[in-house]
């Protein structure tokens, strides 16, 4: 099929192409679909401009990398949750991080939420949480506890 945007193949009503863009766009954009879902194996699903978006089944997911990876932003996924085991889940351009465990905020010894200049907010297993002082920090001085989501001298 040719579109004004670019060329698509399609089968049974939905884009599908193995092994090569189900999609692609006249500004070199391109995306890969089986069945429908977003989805390639070794390699980013879509491209668009200098992102790249990695998926499997329809759902974001890489392992050894970000899934979407850009100048601005890098993500990582699981099976279409944000998740990391070594580091933050998601890192921005300027110093913001977010730790992220199977699509839950979490980390232990640190904050999971590092806003660059403004804030740090401890969570575990999704929710604010902090034993040992407060779960949110802000760079102004303010501070809140709170304990399993539940805030604290309110």
């Amino acid at each position: 099929i040719i579109d004004p945007h670019g060329k698509a193949w399609w089968i049974h009503g939905q884009p599908h192409r193995i092994s090569a863009p189900a999609i692609k766009y006249k500004n070199g954009d391109e995306s890969y679909y089986e069945n429908g879902k977003l989805h390639r194996i070794g390699g980013p699903a879509v491209r668009r401009g200098d992102t790249e978006e990695y998926y499997e089944d329809g759902r974001r997911h890489r392992i050894g990398g970000p899934a979407v990876d850009s100048p601005t932003v890098k993500q990582y996924y699981w099976k279409g949750l944000l998740h990391c085991e070594d580091g933050p889940a998601e890192e921005y351009e300027f110093g913001d991080v977010r730790y992220w465990k199977y699509g839950k905020r979490h980390r232990i010894g640190g904050p999971a939420v590092i806003v660059h200049n403004s804030r740090e907010e401890y969570w575990v297993d999704g929710e604010l949480h902090c034993e040992d002082g407060p779960a949110i920090r802000r760079a102004n001085g303010r501070a809140e506890y709170w304990l399993h989501n539940v805030r604290i001298g309110v």
